[in-house]
């Protein structure tokens, strides 16, 4: 048996050095031994190094499936902001595979998920409000596109990210013909 935290900071090197198939054996024995210790924190830690090392080794459906694993164990234990944020990730994957329903779907439980939410919840709720923009944006429903992408810019500025805010009103701009 090996300590989960030593695994995911061994795994973080590989991943930093360019090793990202040593770091995947190494995140998938984190998850692993997280389950056995019963840890749901270090379980949802685990899963997103997991999943985000899975998708830069180009295996979507696998990411989705531990992001949506650490969504579950973060809404089961009461940790919103754990959930949102695999939320946030599980959505972005699903568009990234062109996936929209399944993102769309994603999204509209990110923004319940963050209107419970306390800390934190103005970023994740510009997040999902921005990935839906991008959502109405392929099915072009520019007048909803508009919306969100005003609501997301103004939450970008409350939670104080204005890379983004630019971002997001410079679309809104674009897409105005402005």
């Amino acid at each position: 048996m090996f300590d989960p935290k030593t695994l995911l900071d061994r795994g973080r090197e590989f991943a930093r050095s360019r090793r990202p198939e040593e770091a995947c054996d190494l995140f998938a024995q984190a998850v692993a031994e997280a389950r056995f210790l019963h840890n749901p924190l270090l379980l949802v830690e685990a899963l997103m190094a997991l999943g985000q090392i899975e998708c830069s080794l180009r295996h979507p459906a696998t990411a989705a499936d531990c992001y949506h694993e650490a969504a579950l164990v973060a809404a089961h234990n009461a940790e919103p902001a754990l959930q949102a944020e695999a939320l946030i990730e599980l959505a972005g994957t699903y568009l990234s595979q062109e996936r929209t329903g399944d993102a769309a779907r994603v999204c509209d439980e990110l923004l319940a998920v963050t209107q419970k939410a306390e800390d934190g919840a103005a970023l994740a709720r510009a997040r999902a409000l921005h990935m839906l923009a991008r959502i109405q944006e392929s099915a072009v429903h520019h007048d909803e596109l508009a919306l969100l992408l005003q609501a997301a810019a103004t939450l970008y500025e409350m939670a104080g990210d204005s890379t983004h805010a630019a971002e997001c009103k410079s679309h809104l701009a674009f897409l105005l013909g402005q």
